[in-house]
C-alpha cells in the first residue's frame, strides 16, 4: 500500500464508482432549484400560464418522453467508460466536479457568447478564463488577449490567421508611408528607419510584437501630425488602410502575393496535428504552404533540420510561422520550444529575419501548472534556462519516491518513478516568449466539451483583427488606439472565427479554475498524478518480460511451455507528457530466455490489430463495455505523416526494412494515461496497470500459443 499518495484530489471528481454521488446530486439539485426560483420571482407578479388543468392533459406526451429518455439512457450504456482507470486509450476521462456545475448551470440560461448583449454574465467570465490561463500559461494577463473556443483545431486555426494579419500589416502601413511621403520611423533591429524606406522584405521581416502595433503606433502619429488640421477625419486614413492593395483582408492572399512575388511558409514537426494544413488552407496560402520538418528519436522536431531550413530560404519565401508542439497528439511529445525561440533570436540577430512563434499545447497546456507555486506567474530566462532548469528539477523532487518498487510474486524490481525531462521543463519554460499558444480545458484541463483556449501575447491584436474599425471616433480620439486590457471587448464575434457559442463553457471553465487554481498545489496535482501514472506504466511495459514471460512456467505451473514469445516495445523511451504508445515485438524463446526474431512488418502489424481488437468495443455504439476489462487506442505510423530519418531508430529497434515500412506502415498501440485515479488506486492496492498488462500478456499467448 502506498502511504505517500496525495488524495487531495479527491472531492474534485464524481469517483470511479460514484463514489461523490451523493454530493453532486445535491449541487445539481441546487442548481436546478435555484434556477426555478429565479424564473418564479421574475416579476412575481405575472400570471401562471400553465395551469394545473393543463398539465393533466399532458401526462400522455409525458409518458413518451420518458418512454424515450429511457431508450437514450440505456444507449448511454454502450458508451466507453471513460471515467475508469481501466479506460487507458484516448483522450477522455473524468470531469472536475466545478466544471459540470458551472456548465449545468450556464446551460439552463442558455447564453450565447458572441456578445455581451446575448451574454452579459458569461462574457466577462470568459475574459475572465483567458486571464487565469494565460497567466498559468506565461504571459501578463494584463497586456494579452485570449478567449475561449470550440477546441484546438479552431484555436489553430485562429492563431495563423492573426499572424497572416500581423504579417501583412507592416505593408499596409508602408503603403500609406509612400503614398503620402510620411516620415514615420520605426526601430528596426537596433536602427532607426523611415518605414518608407524599407523594402518588402524588411517590411515581410519586422518583428511580430512590432507588426501588431504598427497600425496603432502609424496612427498615433498622423493623429499628432494632423492635431491642428480642423479638416482632418481619421476615418479616411483607415479607409485608406482598408482599401490598400497589401491588405489582405480586402484584396485577398492570392492577389497580394502576385503582388509582392513571394510565397508564405509555415514550419511544424511532423508530429503535428491535421488541423495545421486545414488552417494553411482556409487562411488562403494552401496546403502546400506547409512544410513538415523531421522529428529525431523522442519524436521531437529536429532543431539542425529546422534551423537550415530557415537559414537557407529562398529569395521568393518567407516565413509566416513556425509551429511548435507540447504535447503531440498521436505520442505526447513535446519539441523544444526554448530552442525555437533561440533560433528566432539568432535569425533576428543576424540576418534581420523574424517570424510568428505559435505553440500547439492543445494537450500539454496545462503541464504549465507544475511551474505556478502559488499565485506567483514564475519568469524564466532565456540566457540562464540551463539552470533554471536544474533548480526547477530540484523543486520537483516533492513529488515522492525516487524509486517504485514491483512486487510479482518471486520478482521485485527498482525503476525511477520521476519526470525529470530535462528538455522538456525548458520547453514549458519558454512558453512567455511565443506569440500565441493553444490550449484545452477540455483535454487536461477535465472540463466538459466544447472548450478550448487561444491565448495572444499582445493584446493589441484585437485592434488589428476587428475587420471594421469602428474603434475610431471621428473626434479623433487617441484614447481610441490605446489596449486597455480587453476592456474595449464585449462583443466577442467581431474578434474571433466563431459566431455563437455555448456561455457554459466558460462558466464550467471559471468555476473549475477559481475552485482548483492552476498552479502546482492546485490542479498541478492532477497533472503530477497522471505523469507519474504515465512514467510507472512504461515502467511496467519495459519488465513485462521478466515478470510475465520468462517466469510464466514458474508462476503457471499447470500451463503448457510457449514456442512463441513477445514483448511490448515502447516507441519512446521516456514521457514526455503522459502518453505512452508501445508496439508488441514477436520474439524468440532460446533456453527459457526471451531473444530477437526476424519478423515481417506484416505479422507484426496482425499482431497488434489483433490485440487492439480484443481491447476496444468491436461494435460501437451497439455492444455494452461491461465485458471489456481494458482500452487501448490505435495510431498509424507511415511514411505519408513520418519520414525514414524519423522512425529509422524504431525500425532498427524492430528489426524492419525500409522497404517493409514504405510499404505496410506500423500498427501502433496508445495509452493515454490521463485518469486522476490510477495513482490514488494504489492506496487500495489495485494495480490497474498490472492489471492491464496481465490482460494483454494472457491475450497473446493464447494467441501466438493455441
Amino acid at each position: 500500500m502506498n502511504n505517500d499518495v496525495d488524495k487531495s484530489i479527491m472531492p474534485w471528481f464524481l469517483g470511479p464508482k460514484a463514489e461523490n454521488g451523493h454530493y453532486w446530486t445535491e449541487i445539481l439539485g441546487e442548481v436546478l432549484e435555484d434556477y426555478i426560483h429565479w424564473r418564479r420571482n421574475f416579476f412575481p407578479e405575472d400570471p401562471q400560464i400553465i395551469h394545473r388543468t393543463d398539465r393533466r392533459e399532458y401526462d400522455e406526451w409525458l409518458d413518451e418522453l420518458s418512454k424515450q429518455l429511457g431508450y437514450i439512457v440505456s444507449r448511454f450504456k454502450a458508451n466507453f467508460p471513460f471515467f475508469s482507470p481501466r479506460y487507458i486509450a484516448h483522450m477522455n476521462s473524468e470531469l472536475l466536479l466545478p466544471s459540470v456545475i458551472g456548465y449545468f448551470a450556464g446551460m439552463l440560461y442558455n447564453s450565447n457568447n458572441v456578445s455581451d448583449e446575448a451574454a452579459p454574465i458569461t462574457v466577462p467570465l470568459e475574459l475572465e478564463v483567458g486571464k487565469m490561463v494565460s497567466k498559468m500559461l506565461g504571459y501578463d494577463d494584463t497586456t494579452n488577449w485570449a478567449h475561449i473556443c470550440s477546441g484546438g483545431t479552431v484555436a489553430n486555426i485562429e492563431a495563423l490567421w492573426f499572424a497572416r494579419t500581423a504579417k501583412f500589416m507592416p505593408l499596409v502601413c508602408y503603403d500609406y508611408c509612400c503614398q503620402f511621403n510620411l516620415d514615420f520611423s520605426l526601430d528596426f533591429y537596433g536602427k532607426n528607419k523611415l518605414l518608407k524606406d524599407l523594402s518588402i522584405d524588411e517590411c515581410l521581416n519586422i518583428k511580430p510584437h512590432q507588426a501588431i502595433s504598427l497600425q496603432i503606433e502609424l496612427m498615433k502619429y498622423i493623429m499628432l501630425k494632423n492635431q491642428r488640421n480642423i479638416d482632418f477625419k481619421m476615418s479616411e486614413v483607415v479607409n485608406f488602410l482598408d482599401q490598400s492593395k497589401y491588405n489582405i483582408n480586402n484584396q485577398g492572399i492570392h492577389q497580394v502575393l502576385n503582388l509582392i512575388g513571394k510565397e508564405p511558409k509555415i514550419l511544424v514537426a511532423e508530429t503535428a496535428h491535421y488541423c495545421i494544413k486545414k488552417a494553411a488552407n482556409l487562411i488562403g496560402i494552401g496546403e502546400q504552404a506547409v512544410e513538415f520538418i523531421p522529428v529525431d528519436s523522442h519524436f521531437r522536431i529536429q532543431m539542425d533540420y529546422l534551423s537550415k531550413r530557415l537559414h537557407n530560404l529562398n529569395p521568393k519565401e518567407f516565413i509566416l510561422a513556425v509551429v511548435g508542439i507540447a504535447g503531440s497528439t498521436e505520442l505526447g511529445s513535446v519539441d523544444p520550444i526554448h530552442k525555437m525561440i533561440q533560433l528566432r533570436q539568432e535569425l533576428q540577430n543576424s540576418k534581420q529575419q523574424s517570424f510568428w512563434i505559435h505553440i500547439d499545447a492543445a494537450w500539454g497546456g496545462y503541464i504549465r501548472t507544475l511551474f505556478m507555486d502559488g499565485d506567483k506567474n514564475t519568469k524564466f530566462s532565456l540566457e540562464t534556462i540551463d539552470h533554471d532548469a536544474q533548480v526547477q528539477i530540484k523543486n520537483m523532487n516533492m513529488w515522492g519516491k525516487t524509486d517504485y518498487v514491483l512486487k510479482n510474486n518471486f520478482l521485485e524490481t527498482n525503476f525511477d518513478l520521476k519526470w525529470q525531462e530535462a528538455e522538456v521543463i525548458k520547453s514549458f519554460m519558454a512558453f512567455p516568449d511565443a506569440d500565441s499558444i493553444t490550449i484545452d480545458p477540455h483535454k487536461l484541463g477535465f472540463i466538459p466539451y466544447p472548450c478550448g483556449l487561444i491565448a495572444f501575447k499582445n493584446g493589441a491584436i484585437t485592434k488589428l483583427i476587428k475587420q471594421h474599425a469602428t474603434y475610431i471616433s471621428e473626434e479623433n480620439n487617441l484614447d481610441d488606439l490605446t489596449f486597455t486590457n480587453n476592456d474595449h471587448i464585449n462583443a466577442l464575434g467581431h474578434y474571433i472565427l466563431e459566431g455563437s457559442k455555448p456561455g457554459a463553457a466558460a462558466a464550467a471553465a471559471w468555476l473549475a479554475h477559481k475552485s482548483i487554481p492552476l498552479n502546482i498545489q492546485g490542479h498541478g496535482k492532477i497533472i503530477k498524478a497522471s505523469i507519474l501514472s504515465a512514467v510507472k506504466f512504461l515502467n511496467n511495459l519495459k519488465i513485462h518480460q521478466s515478470h510475465f514471460f520468462s517466469f510464466d512456467k514458474i508462476l503457471n505451473p499447470d500451463v503448457q511451455p510457449c514456442k512463441q514469445g513477445f514483448t511490448f516495445q515502447p516507441i519512446i523511451n521516456q514521457v514526455d507528457t503522459n502518453i505512452v504508445c508501445f508496439i508488441v515485438k514477436p520474439m524468440t524463446i532460446q533456453h527459457n530466455s526471451l531473444m530477437n526474431a526476424s519478423n515481417s512488418l506484416k505479422i507484426i502489424n496482425q499482431l497488434n490489430e489483433y490485440l487492439y481488437n480484443e481491447l476496444t468495443i468491436k461494435n460501437k455504439g451497439q455492444d455494452n463495455p461491461y465485458s471489456q476489462p481494458y482500452f487501448v487506442s490505435k495510431t498509424k505510423i507511415n511514411c505519408k505523416s513520418y519520414s525514414l530519418d524519423s522512425v529509422q531508430q524504431v525500425l532498427t529497434e524492430l528489426g524492419i526494412s525500409t522497404e517493409e515500412y514504405q510499404r505496410e506502415g506500423l500498427f501502433v498501440l496508445r495509452s493515454v494515461v490521463m485518469n486522476p485515479w490510477h495513482s490514488i488506486a494504489q492506496y487500495s492496492d489495485i494495480d490497474y496497470f498490472m492489471g492491464y498488462i496481465s490482460f494483454m500478456h494472457q491475450k497473446l499467448r493464447g494467441y501466438l500459443n493455441p
